[in-house]
């Protein structure tokens, strides 16, 4: 096989493996985020005895939110709220809780892309609160029952597609020093 059909092998076969890959930066796995309530208002931090800075892992970060009304898992693009009474909250200006980020290592908040499911009546992204650096939700005057679960998901525009332009002319120029290496190696005599 000469030195052209082999490299025409060798793209063939960079070109059936690449395609089109995307870059996933992580938004919340391994990162630390803080727990804070706040009631009546944004200005006034509720001590609920959780609040504080949580590493978002496998497990369920807070397994008794607001006196064990409810549980809080974060996970790399998604928070989810599991209620575990029945009851209403007290309306008010704010009566919810923020995630914010403590050490600054996660893509702005107001740059992704947020979506909503849940099952508690009155509750839309109107009452999702996001700012720079931090996220939450202000469920003040809502009711909830054992049964009602919150599950927001985030997305970062960190999600970049790489192209397989790219692979292609990285496979070109790897091919091209391969060729240009047996171009210029020395011929054995026969």
């Amino acid at each position: 096989m000469d030195v052209g059909e082999k490299m025409k092998n060798f793209i063939l076969i960079i070109m059936l493996l690449t395609g089109s890959h995307t870059i996933h930066a992580s938004i919340l796995d391994g990162r630390t985020v803080s727990y804070q309530y706040y009631f009546p208002d944004l200005n006034t931090p509720l001590d609920i005895g959780n609040t504080g800075d949580y590493l978002v892992d496998a497990g369920v970060e807070i397994v008794s939110g607001q006196s064990g009304f409810y549980s809080a898992d974060w996970s790399d693009t998604n928070l989810f709220v599991d209620f575990h009474v029945e009851s209403l909250w007290s309306p008010r200006t704010f009566n919810g809780f923020l995630t914010s980020d403590t050490d600054s290592l996660i893509p702005s908040f107001l740059d992704m892309t947020f979506s909503l499911d849940t099952n508690m009546d009155g509750l839309d992204m109107s009452r999702i609160y996001i700012e720079e650096d931090r996220f939450g939700i202000n469920w003040n005057g809502l009711e909830f029952t054992a049964d009602t679960f919150i599950s927001l998901d985030f997305e970062s525009p960190a999600t970049v597609p790489v192209p397989a332009a790219i692979w292609f002319m990285g496979s070109g120029l790897l091919g091209l020093m391969g060729y240009s290496r047996e171009r210029n190696s020395p011929v054995a005599a026969a």
